[in-house]
């Protein structure tokens, strides 16, 4: 993880929560934390925990 480019306090956080596969790196575990989120990767980051919570079929 680019983890240099992620505020100390929130490692731990970003951690869990790609952990949790909300959050997928871009790459070679490049996270890119600072850049744009694109309109697929926000809806992806919706759809994922409703599949884990089986809410909505895969």
């Amino acid at each position: 993880m680019d983890s240099n480019e992620v505020f100390d306090w929130a490692i731990v956080y970003v951690r869990r929560t790609v952990d949790a596969g909300i959050f997928s790196d871009k790459g070679n575990e490049i996270l890119d934390p600072k850049g744009t989120l694109t309109h697929t990767e926000s809806l992806a980051a919706i759809r994922r925990p409703l599949i884990k919570a089986e809410l909505i079929n895969n």
